[in-house]
């Protein structure tokens, strides 16, 4: 990952302010690329605030829950129907860094989810615990029946600010990274000091001999030491009790939406769906 690139994470980042706060991830690119970038944003949001970071997707193509590898299970649809818990749905991870929610396998539309009052009051439930709520959607879904926003993050070019919608507040916009410039090699030059076309590069002779056993002897050491610290950290490790990434006491994540309007999201969302008691 490039410096540069990292430094825009960093800085949307920071953009954000504390407390909970519903942020929107605008794809202004190709989705599978978008995709890439929304999941490293999620994942530096949810290093560098407090408190739970939950990443819901909107987006239909189904990129998202590509990028993550989470594809053909349940997703926010049967969650905001009552019909599956978050946690049982939800991929989530230490590593990771946040909690994400996949569209699933039979995705409803993107829009009905967002004017449900189910997925509102999801959202209002997340952002009430301190955490921040990161909205992966096109910018016609927000737009039109999204819930208000503390922000838009632009994945690709920030857009023009006449296709702005009102009220909305850029946070920044994150650019894919570029492939990193490789160094040419210079060719054999001719008596005249120009270099001769079509010349093919000579490299330097590797040295052998007595030079590199010194070198091979201090490879070895470094082995050695970078062995015993990673047994070190590997015993402290196991040695501390695991953290829950999601509290054994916190019910928006491990019990099933019971405090969720299920009834709500099952009149916008599809009239056949039934929520379950």
């Amino acid at each position: 990952m490039e410096e540069t690139y990292e430094h825009q994470l960093e800085t949307i980042a920071a953009a954000i302010p504390p407390g909970g706060r519903l942020v929107g991830l605008v794809p202004t690119i190709d989705a599978d690329q978008a995709a890439a970038l929304a999941g490293d944003v999620a994942g530096t949001i949810g290093r560098a605030r407090d408190g739970h970071t939950l990443l819901l997707t909107l987006d239909p193509t189904g990129s998202l829950d590509h990028e993550i590898g989470v594809e053909g299970g349940a997703g926010l649809t049967e969650i905001l129907a009552g019909k599956v818990s978050l946690a049982r749905a939800a991929a989530h991870g230490r590593a990771r860094g946040f909690i994400f929610v996949p569209a699933g396998g039979a995705p409803a539309d993107g829009a009905a989810i967002a004017a449900s009052p189910a997925f509102r009051q999801l959202c209002a439930s997340a952002m009430a615990r301190g955490g921040t709520v990161l909205i992966h959607a096109p910018r016609e879904v927000l737009d039109a029946a999204g819930p208000e926003l503390d922000g838009v993050i632009w994945l690709g070019s920030a857009l023009d600010p006449a296709g702005v919608p009102d009220g909305w507040s850029a946070l920044g916009a994150l650019l894919p990274p570029g492939p990193p410039a490789e160094p040419a090699t210079p060719r054999p030059s001719g008596p005249s000091g120009k270099p001769l076309p079509g010349a093919p590069v000579r490299r330097p002779p590797r040295r052998s001999g007595r030079p590199q056993a010194p070198r091979a002897v201090t490879a070895i050491l470094v082995v050695v030491v970078l062995g015993a610290i990673a047994l070190t950290a590997f015993v402290v490790a196991r040695s501390r009790p695991p953290a829950s990434f999601l509290p054994d006491n916190d019910s928006l994540w491990l019990a099933p939406p019971g405090g969720i309007d299920s009834a709500g999201v099952a009149d916008s969302l599809d009239g056949n769906t039934t929520p379950t008691p």
